[in-house]
Order: structure tokens, then C-alpha cells, then sequence
């Protein structure tokens, strides 16, 4: 089960080196012999977050990959009701996440 760690800084300051990590474990991921591969994002670490942080899930959802962001900090949670993307959020939220259920 593939799955990446947002930082706790989930910023402008972060935001490249957090982007080109997430490209890379999406191509590791769509290179796997798995059947419909899913990339399990979580966020229950996310203390800080800016509109570049939240750029990087946007353009995440835009994708064709397929992911699920997993238990999403209240902070997370918040800039997304800010900016207008508790769409994206609940979209891509699973809340039934346990190792054994992937």
C-alpha cells in the first residue's frame, strides 16, 4: 500500500520539495504491478498550510492518478473550508482508512 506523508509545514517554503516527492511516489506507484493503484496521502501531521499547499492537492485532484487524502488535520481541514475546497476535500477523503482495509 503506497502512501505519503504530507510535512507539518505544508507551505510556500515546502511546497516544491513536497511536489516533486509526490511526483515521484506517483510514478513508483503507477510503475507497480497493482491492478488500480491507490496512493494513500496523509495529512494528520499538517500543522501549517498555504494556498501552495493546497495548489498541490488541487492539482493532485486534476490528475489522473487515483488517491485518497487519509485523517486530514483540522488546520488542513480549515484552509480548505477557507479557499472554498471542501469539494476537493470530501472527494478525495476516505475515513475508513486501516492498513487492513487496502
Amino acid at each position: 500500500m503506497p502512501i505519503f506523508e504530507l510535512p507539518t509545514e505544508f507551505n510556500i517554503y515546502s511546497a516544491q520539495k513536497c511536489h516533486e516527492a509526490l511526483l515521484a511516489c506517483l510514478q513508483q506507484v503507477h510503475q507497480s504491478d497493482a491492478q488500480a493503484p491507490v496512493l494513500h496521502v496523509h495529512a494528520d501531521q499538517v500543522a501549517q498550510v498555504d494556498a501552495a499547499g493546497l495548489q498541490i492537492l488541487v492539482a493532485l485532484g486534476k490528475t489522473a492518478y487515483q488517491w485518497h487524502l487519509v485523517e486530514p488535520s483540522n488546520v488542513l481541514q480549515q484552509a480548505c473550508q477557507d479557499y472554498g475546497l471542501q469539494a476537493c476535500l470530501q472527494q478525495h477523503t476516505r475515513t475508513d482508512f486501516t492498513p487492513e482495509s487496502v
